[in-house]
């Protein structure tokens, strides 16, 4: 994914990357994001919380609610 991802408004540009591995029976996922352009030292933190929301708090239970329902069908 590419731009300013929550920030707009900014002259900045992110590019996030998505590692996916497995380990035992689960994947784990691993987000890398880097960033150009201008800049706020609070930034790193909001944008790690900004995605600590989506995939932990959002994703995952959608997730986990989903392949449970289907694995009891």
């Amino acid at each position: 994914m590419e731009g300013p991802l929550g920030l707009a408004g900014h002259a900045l540009t992110l590019v996030t990357t998505y590692h996916l591995s497995t380990v035992n029976d689960s994947t784990h996922l691993k987000v890398e994001v880097h960033g150009a352009g201008e800049f706020k030292e609070e930034w790193p933190e909001v944008i790690e919380n900004v995605w600590k929301h989506f995939i932990i708090e959002r994703f995952k239970p959608y997730w986990e609610e989903k392949y449970s329902e289907s694995s009891t069908r």
